[in-house]
């Protein structure tokens, strides 16, 4: 059975995940291109390339010490995208979706497929995102033509209603969904496209309110700067704003009561922790991670005033948005090689906040971190090796009260990692 512990909101602010990870495993053949996580039990589910979504139970640490996965259920289809249904007559299931552009939903238990909804007939291109609307049985989707559609499973033909957005705007990558209140029933939603659009929309009326593009970033061979792709979008504070994660390390924090960027976070770029070069397919077409610094994966939730990023460069980053100072790479515990502050903007900006993550070199060891070599070599194997694509907070385990962060990569590894309160009380 689903049996567990409840996840209570107020446990958010003891979130602090360190390396070394509690446990890691790499089933998947291929790249893992989503993760979500049960809203009641520490369970989560993966899927990538290889077509497979797979269920991990936590609670079998405690019998094993050993992360695998409990059950697995092959497809062909890629899938690009997951989301826990977590009320109403799908509870304890799934939504999928595949490159094929249809949206599965199947039960956790017995991996049934119970529903499956063509999106557009099948002529939208894949599903590139998934998000569920809190307190009602409707899924929210973006696709690689650049649809949007609302779907219920409880009634015949499932899609309530289609979106598009200009063509040129790019396939729909991700979505996030809010309230004016925090209790469901969502009231706005916010979508990004690789072109760098970002459109703000109201459920209610299914418009679109306002539409912005993110700024363009200098190319070394276009006489233009080129677009920014949005990778990705999460909820963030206790007043509406969305975090929208791009290219150079760089994510943005938009308000959208004031529809102004108020706050700019940005990870180092350099030559080191690269990841390897590569090309993956996103949106049913190869898409070239430029410049190694993609920001790939964002964690952040309402109420809470930090989030947490990951990307190409194999970092993770915990942001501290209350306190600055208080940011840090995820590494080991004690890891003091970089250090995190709030810079003046520049003067005409766009930005009302800037923080910034800076190396910390200790000079009598010649250019290596202030860790050295025995620190960086124990980080090195606590490090994915290849980017990161999906985060998710794992319900509590039994006897516990925090949560635990999942990261996911594109060599098809899984690790869930400790928190700094974990390896302080074991010490």
């Amino acid at each position: 059975g689903l049996g567990g512990t409840t996840w209570k909101e107020h446990v958010y602010p003891n979130v602090r995940p360190c390396n070394p990870p509690l446990c890691q495993a790499s089933e998947h053949d291929g790249m893992i291109t989503c993760c979500a996580s049960h809203h009641e039990h520490p369970l989560f589910i993966t899927g990538g390339f290889d077509g497979t979504v797979k269920l991990w139970d936590a609670r079998t640490l405690e019998k094993d010490g050993v992360l695998m996965s409990q059950r697995s259920w092959p497809g062909k289809p890629k899938v690009f995208a997951l989301a826990m249904l977590d009320s109403g007559s799908n509870a304890n299931c799934a939504a999928v979706g595949t490159s094929d552009g249809a949206v599965n939903v199947m039960e956790l238990e017995t991996g049934v497929v119970f529903y499956r909804q063509l999106v557009g007939n099948g002529i939208v291109g894949g599903i590139q995102c998934l998000k569920k609307v809190t307190g009602s049985d409707v899924t929210l989707c973006g696709t690689q033509s650049g649809v949007i559609s609302a779907i219920d499973s409880r009634i015949g033909g499932g899609q309530i209603w289609s979106s598009t957005v200009e063509s040129k705007h790019g396939a729909v990558v991700s979505l996030v969904v809010g309230d004016e209140a925090g209790k469901g029933n969502g009231v706005w939603m916010v979508t990004s496209t690789l072109q760098g659009h970002v459109t703000l929309w109201d459920l209610r009326f299914r418009i679109p309110v306002h539409s912005w593009q993110y700024p363009m970033t200098p190319s070394l061979n276009r006489r233009t700067p080129a677009p920014s792709p949005v990778y990705c979008l999460s909820v963030s504070g206790s007043s509406p704003s969305v975090l929208m994660a791009a290219n150079s390390n760089e994510i943005a924090r938009w308000s959208l009561e004031r529809m102004e960027c108020i706050g700019k976070y940005k990870g180092q770029v350099s030559s080191a922790n690269q990841s390897p070069p590569s090309i993956v397919q996103h949106a049913g077409h190869k898409t070239d991670l430029q410049h190694s610094h993609a920001v790939r994966a964002l964690l952040g939730f309402r109420e809470c005033n930090w989030f947490i990023s990951a990307g190409a460069d194999r970092k993770i980053r915990f942001w501290d948005c209350a306190n600055p100072a208080a940011s840090y790479t995820i590494a080991e515990p004690g890891d003091t090689s970089a250090r995190y502050s709030e810079v003046p903007p520049d003067e005409g900006t766009l930005y009302s906040s800037i923080v910034e993550e800076t190396s910390v070199m200790d000079h009598s060891t010649k250019g290596r971190s202030a860790i050295g070599a025995n620190g960086l070599a124990k980080r090195t194997l606590s490090q994915h090796k290849d980017a990161v694509t999906s985060l998710a907070l794992l319900n509590p385990m039994p006897n516990t009260s925090t949560p635990l962060l999942i990261t996911c990569a594109r060599d098809g590894s899984v690790k869930i990692l400790k928190n700094i309160k974990q390896v302080a009380e074991r010490k």
